[in-house]
């Protein structure tokens, strides 16, 4: 995810159903590229805690590599999280409530969520996949007259010259 939808996923994340979040870092590793400094974990963990089925913690683990601006705001330029497993724990005393309702026994049998991600998580993160590589060309349309064929027209131009020039 780049920078302009790492503030989105978080707060579909929390629309979601998610009351808190953390990050578990394990053997980071720092890379400095100019002008980007990398942060790469290949042991890392995302806790997501759910309210609503109650109290239901999801641990996904996963490599996590962050890659900043290197200037005074240190803000995160794009953020890749590979998933590698995950677990959903549900607390004893959830399960252990005396209930009348069968089917709630069942429903907290199911996965809360696919692969540590909710169902509404990952749609955002298949649109993202869709609107990441639209953005230059939205962003010429919103800064030019042009139409979007048109922005879409030069731009490939552009991409084509720079390719036949050897520069891209």
């Amino acid at each position: 995810i780049t920078r302009i939808l790492i503030p989105r996923f978080f707060r579909t994340l929390f629309d979601g159903g998610v009351n808190e979040v953390y990050f578990q870092l394990k053997q980071t590793k720092e890379i400095f590229h100019n002008p980007t400094l990398s942060l790469d974990c290949e042991q890392a963990s995302m806790v997501t805690c759910f309210g609503k089925p109650p109290h239901i913690k999801v641990c996904t683990e996963g490599h996590l590599i962050l890659e900043y601006t290197f200037d005074d705001l240190m803000r995160i330029k794009s953020w890749h999280f590979a998933i590698k497993q995950f677990r959903e724990l549900i607390p004893r005393s959830i399960v252990a409530i005396p209930t009348d309702n069968p089917s709630y026994l069942d429903q907290l049998s199911k996965n809360l969520t696919r692969s540590g991600l909710t169902s509404v998580m990952l749609n955002f993160l298949r649109l993202c996949e869709i609107l990441e590589p639209m953005q230059e060309l939205m962003s010429r349309h919103k800064t030019t007259t042009f139409s979007p064929r048109d922005c879409m027209k030069t731009i490939l131009h552009q991409r084509w010259s720079k390719t036949c020039s050897g520069k891209y």
